[in-house]
């Protein structure tokens, strides 16, 4: 099953998955300059290919013995975007790849969770040659440690029926020597060997992790500072109120809170509760978008806020979501849904909608009509339909629909 996608210039080439059986895939997309922006196709790229091949809708667990997504230039976000589909797709995830990417501590924890979350272990994790940090690295023996699934059971090519996960992190920005307390004190065992299978037993007890012998490489040039100098300038950014590439971040009575794991460009600016994740150059949008940019327009004071998984799924839970979704915005204690809906009222408080009521009525029109406009476009990429039949689409879109 392949797709051409011929509208992202800077990854053209052809999305495949391999079948290995039934239920276990392969699926390689190396060197083709893949971007957060573009990653965000694949989750939805993905569900069209597992409704090709079980088109009654009764998906079996899925495997994915290979995923590699190396020599590209994804980001932070564009692993969570990863993560997260696989997460709730309850895909088993055997070897995956990123290196050389752009990786940094956040996407380290989402790495993290997807070795404490996957319904199998996970037997082999690639990220070499990006930038992870000290938290980065942390994050993931710590999510290991916590896990208490490794070493896994194996019969593969082990008689010892037992292995520990092989990760490869050289050439990255880690000083193991100062996060080796802290990986003593969470009880993290690990080793290094020339290769997964040629690991020798530590004070004969099986390791959580063998990493390759090179691991002590890293990148010179910010280990000293393991991303901390990001991490404060971010932090001074938001605490002082100041202007960064993404917009003024103030502290007021309106808060929009939006997933951390994706959809909103908000999340990028946010200091609770994982400020030392901010990176201005990851930029995302969403739903969220338009009230950010709204009260940044009228000088309207508000927070951002970044929420994790976790406390997305209490939130949740709890029914502290109207609708159960995100984004939200939170005014005097109260929460509301619905992002056009926020951005009307966004709108209003900016002095940006007009008093006269057929003005207004005008203005609102416009905003409906461009989500007509979307609801009809967007869904067409995602068609599992062949090349041409697709382009047909398109081509009836912007000569039909459109005008």
């Amino acid at each position: 099953m392949a797709f051409r996608r011929k509208w992202a210039s800077e990854a053209q080439g052809e999305w495949k998955v391999h079948w290995i059986n039934g239920a276990t895939f392969k699926f390689e997309l190396e060197g083709q300059g893949l971007t957060d922006s573009v990653v965000e196709e694949w989750g939805p790229w993905m569900d069209t290919q597992f409704e090709l091949r079980f088109p009654d809708g009764n998906w079996p667990s899925l495997t994915a013995a290979k995923l590699s997504f190396s020599h590209n230039d994804i980001g932070d976000h564009g692993i969570q975007t990863i993560v997260d589909y696989l997460n709730r797709r309850k895909i088993s995830v055997q070897l995956i790849k990123f290196f050389k990417n752009s990786i940094g501590d956040a996407g380290a924890w989402a790495i993290g969770e997807l070795l404490a979350n996957s319904p199998e272990p996970v037997q082999e994790v690639h990220l070499s040659h990006n930038r992870i940090g000290n938290e980065g690295a942390c994050a993931i023996f710590e999510a290991i440690a916590r896990s208490k699934r490794y070493p896994y059971k194996t019969s593969d090519r082990n008689s010892r029926g037992i292995m520990p996960v092989w990760l490869r992190m050289e050439y990255n920005f880690i000083h193991w020597g100062n996060i080796a307390p802290r990986l003593e004190q969470h009880k993290v065992s690990w080793i290094a060997a020339d290769s997964r299978e040629n690991w020798v037993p530590k004070d004969t007890a099986a390791p959580m992790v063998c990493m390759h012998h090179s691991y002590k490489n890293q990148t010179p040039a910010e280990s000293s500072s393991s991303g901390q100098g990001r991490e404060s300038a971010a932090s001074r950014k938001a605490s002082e109120g100041q202007w960064d590439e993404h917009g003024v971040i103030y502290a007021g009575r309106f808060r929009v809170a939006a997933r951390s794991g994706g959809f909103s460009f908000l999340s990028r600016v946010v200091c609770i509760p994982f400020s030392r994740y901010l990176e201005p150059d990851q930029p995302r949008r969403g739903r969220a978008e338009l009230t950010r940019l709204i009260f940044a327009a009228g000088q309207v004071p508000f927070e951002d806020e970044r929420v994790s998984r976790q406390e997305q799924q209490r939130r949740k839970s709890s029914g502290e979501l109207p609708f159960g979704q995100f984004p939200t915005l939170s005014v005097d204690g109260r929460v509301f849904a619905q992002s056009y809906s926020i951005a009307k009222y966004a709108a209003k408080l900016a002095g940006l909608l007009s008093s006269d009521h057929l003005a207004a009525l005008e203005a609102e029109g416009v905003v409906d009509m461009t989500e007509d406009v979307r609801s009809k476009f967007v869904p067409i990429r995602y068609l599992p339909v062949p090349p041409e039949a697709k382009l047909a689409k398109y081509e009836e879109f912007f000569t039909t629909t459109l005008p």
